[in-house]
């Protein structure tokens, strides 16, 4: 959005599992934490970053429910399980996982979700 200018953004969709303006607990939560981390005026947090996050929550929703940080112990709990992250709770279950897809207009430089699948 930065490279065309918020005047050129009409009709630009995103539809992603995260949407920093999605305004949902779990995403004001993930910038809650970000801005005390790392102070407000912090650089805005990429999908990198947020992917990060999630995996670490991911990671330590496993190993508590496994009780372990081993290898066997993680692989049974992540059979099925749930963890909350900066999209919100993603369900887990065999090789499938359940969570948010937002459907995101463009709105000068910022994404308005319209629509949560």
């Amino acid at each position: 959005m930065a490279g065309i200018g918020a005047d050129d953004t009409g009709d630009l969709y995103s539809a992603s599992g995260y949407c920093a303006t999605a305004g949902t607990a779990a995403s004001e939560l993930l910038h809650g934490r970000y801005a005390a981390a790392f102070g407000a005026n912090a650089p805005v947090m990429g999908s990198v970053g947020q992917s990060i996050y999630e995996g670490v929550r991911c990671y330590a929703a496993l190993a508590a429910r496994a009780g372990s940080i081993g290898h066997r112990p993680i692989t049974a709990a992540a059979r099925a399980f749930v963890y909350h992250g900066g999209r919100g709770a993603v369900e887990v279950r065999g090789n499938e996982a359940a969570l948010p897809i937002f459907l995101s207009e463009a709105n000068g430089m910022a994404f308005r979700v319209i629509r949560t699948f």
